[in-house]
């Protein structure tokens, strides 16, 4: 459904710079596929600022949920978690997706700590996070598969509830540093996501 809704241009790397883009983006926001979680993000930001989840993306509807650190400084720019944003991390990770045969409408990409944090994210971070990590897959009712992208993200997985038929899986962040490094897991890893994805309709 997602998909269909999305300009084809605004799915490119790096459109999120386009002012444009993003209040079509904010005009998506109320959709029915999105509007939990832009309630959830609002009742976050109550405590600090934290992205919008992008409404180009799966949504409650999603599938396969693809989980971050922290959002980066072009997240907090354009005020989306989004694989459309004008960085590295961004563009790599909407790169992966499409060569692994994921569509948008399956995906979603969130943190693990769910506002901007200057330095390197810590344990404890992490932790305080973690009911707000919780509730928010619990708001995924499709979900299938959770890819913990970079050990920072994975930090995360010994302390929360998966559903008993969720996969977990793991692999390097989709940083430019670790993307050059690690490029064939990463891409490797998320094929395993498309592909058990197929195995568990």
């Amino acid at each position: 459904m997602t998909d269909a809704l999305m300009p084809e241009d605004d799915d490119q790397p790096r459109s999120m710079r386009d002012a444009r883009v993003r209040e079509r983006r904010k005009a998506m926001l109320g959709l029915t596929h999105i509007i939990e979680l832009t309630s959830f993000a609002a009742k976050l930001r109550e405590r600090r600022p934290v992205p919008d989840f992008d409404p180009c993306d799966g949504g409650v509807n999603a599938q396969v949920l693809f989980f971050l650190d922290t959002p980066g400084p072009e997240a907090v720019k354009s005020e989306f978690v989004s694989s459309n944003n004008p960085d590295p991390t961004a563009e790599n990770m909407g790169d992966a997706w499409k060569q692994a045969g994921l569509k948008r409408c399956h995906v979603l990409l969130w943190n693990v700590v769910p506002h901007y944090v200057s330095k390197d994210t810590t344990d404890a971070q992490i932790r305080e996070a973690i009911p707000d990590t919780q509730a928010f897959i619990d708001k995924l009712r499709n979900l299938k598969v959770v890819v913990f992208c970079g050990h920072k993200a994975l930090m995360a997985k010994k302390h929360l509830r998966l559903p008993p038929n969720v996969v977990a899986l793991s692999t390097c962040h989709t940083g430019a540093m670790a993307y050059n490094h690690f490029k064939r897991d990463i891409h490797d890893t998320f094929r395993t996501a498309s592909r058990l994805l197929e195995l568990l309709r």
